[in-house]
């Protein structure tokens, strides 16, 4: 597990330091936290801490190296401490890695955070700054598609971050993921995984909401930031008078955004969303997203002669779904001049 995370190179390093003794002292501040002092290079010493409570190894320590999760120094600190105790809570170790909520109440080692746990439920362990995280990278298509790029990208203990080269393979988690990350993941890989992925229409409202207050979330390639809102958009279908014609058009509240309609994508089907391909807005409206995509790319129009058809196959129903505006005095004309269909009564 301590190689694991830490690497074999890191690993192999931090086992040479346990084995020479550098560790000068360690203390067990809570279970699954552990601090110690670590002698490091020349004169210098490296305050170090490690956490298993997440269910593996996590650590930070004050010493320059910045390249992975965990430095030579916390392999050491690890390596010391499993040393010490007992072979059952090795056993224990291999198992859930020292897992902080097992603890006896009867143990000396048992917390106030243990009785407070086991009623509000085993809170997410909280990261250090020096970790990796997933990195989401999307960008809407003209054709209502969401496009995402997984990478991963490790935070530094200096604050500074660096994206891998590499992509991140959702089938394939690791053990930095949060439970958030495998939400998300397991959305994305809910249809065939290719590469990029190309969001299912039916999952694009859960994944939004769950990116909304994300913070590795970018636009494409670049540095920016999407702004996924909350507050939905109304969207209308009207129907209006032009010459010799009706016209079918899309109409947005707020009304200041129909002065932007060309610049538009709908996202997803049942539930769908509305983009600029910088800012993104849930909408509330009756029609699926396909029907508001077509409307979007191109006006449609119901010539004169085909308004009779209109009015017998789709009126009715669209009024009933609340999916249609009329704004036509024609309209009322071509109604009453429409006979009724004749009804057959059986005695």
């Amino acid at each position: 597990m301590i190689k694991d995370a830490a690497g074999s190179t890191v690993y192999s390093r931090g086992r040479s330091y346990y084995k020479s003794g550098m560790v000068l002292e360690w203390e067990e501040e809570e279970p699954g936290i552990v601090t110690g002092l670590v002698d490091g290079s020349g004169d210098w010493l490296y305050e170090t801490e490690i956490d298993f409570r997440s269910g593996y190894l996590e650590s930070s320590c004050t010493c320059p190296y910045d390249w992975s999760d965990v430095c030579k120094h916390a392999v050491a600190l690890a390596l010391e401490y499993l040393e010490s105790v007992t072979g059952s809570e090795k056993e224990e170790i291999g198992v859930r890695v020292l897992s902080f909520f097992d603890r006896d109440e009867s143990s000396d080692s048992f917390s106030w955070q243990y009785a407070l746990d086991n009623i509000v439920g085993q809170p997410e362990a909280e990261q250090k700054s020096n970790y990796y995280r997933v990195i989401y990278r999307m960008s809407p298509t003209k054709e209502g598609q969401l496009r995402v790029e997984l990478y991963k990208a490790r935070i530094g203990k200096r604050g500074k971050g660096s994206e891998n080269d590499y992509y991140y393979n959702p089938l394939s988690p690791s053990n930095f993921v949060r439970d958030k990350d495998k939400a998300i993941l397991s959305l994305l890989s809910s249809g065939p995984y290719y590469y990029p992925i190309f969001v299912p229409h039916e999952v694009i409202d859960p994944l939004l909401r769950l990116l909304a207050d994300e913070e590795y979330i970018f636009l494409g390639s670049s540095d920016k930031k999407p702004y996924i809102a909350s507050s939905p958009i109304e969207a209308n279908l009207i129907l209006t008078e032009v010459e010799k014609a009706h016209k079918f058009e899309v109409s947005f509240q707020p009304e200041k955004i129909n002065e932007f309609k060309d610049k538009l994508y709908v996202l997803g089907e049942d539930n769908p969303w509305l983009t600029d391909g910088i800012s993104f807005f849930p909408l509330k409206t009756k029609m699926p997203g396909s029907a508001l995509r077509s409307f979007l790319k191109k006006p449609h129009a119901i010539p004169e002669e085909h308004i009779s058809l209109f009015m017998e196959r789709y009126y009715d129903a669209l009024l009933d779904k609340g999916a249609l505006e009329i704004k036509s005095t024609r309209i009322k004309d071509v109604r009453d001049d429409i006979s009724p269909r004749p009804v057959l009564h059986l005695e």
